[in-house]
């Protein structure tokens, strides 16, 4: 980003003999593309989070749609309701943008802070329950990985939502 306004102001100081009306255009069209870049910092990241993951998955299934157990089903049905909610995410902080409001205001942070906090502690209990199981039942260790990971994320989503429907009380 440095590098492109540098560029631009050496853009402006060339065409400073030409045209003085031409060079305030660009001027502005550079201060408003680097106030929506500002804007745009919640968004982007999910956005592309989103897309990188939809995409893995689409690689993952292409070879074996035909073939797929049923538990790999399940899986492939979470992650698309998790890349859903990645994109209902970006797309709440794309409409506050566009309305003129802050991508986030104080009660998602909120909400997102205590979500991810309580999501964090729950899967810890998650994960002995998945090596209790493990002790018990044949599993291999990359599906283990899988539900484990899955399961946070689902976690994490289901109090996201449970905490915006109930509220969050001050501490």
């Amino acid at each position: 980003m440095r590098l492109l306004n540098e560029l631009n102001v050496i853009y402006i100081e060339q065409n400073v003999r030409n045209n003085k009306h031409y060079i305030i255009f660009v001027a502005q069209i550079r201060f408003f593309n680097q106030e929506i870049l500002k804007k745009m910092k919640k968004v982007i990241p999910v956005l592309v989070v989103s897309l990188l993951v939809l995409g893995t998955t689409i690689l993952w299934i292409s070879g074996t749609l035909l073939s797929l157990p049923a538990g790999e089903i399940v899986q492939l049905i979470v992650i698309i309701l998790m890349v859903s909610f990645g994109m209902y995410i970006a797309i709440t902080r794309w409409r506050s943008i566009k309305r003129g409001e802050p991508a986030e205001d104080e009660l998602s942070r909120k909400i997102l802070l205590k979500a991810s906090s309580l999501a964090y502690y729950i899967s810890l209990y998650l994960w002995v329950a998945m090596i209790y199981i493990k002790d018990r039942v044949v599993m291999d260790t990359e599906v283990l990985l899988g539900i484990g990971i899955l399961g946070m994320g689902v976690i994490w989503v289901i109090l996201v939502v449970w905490f915006k429907l109930r509220g969050v009380k001050d501490a």
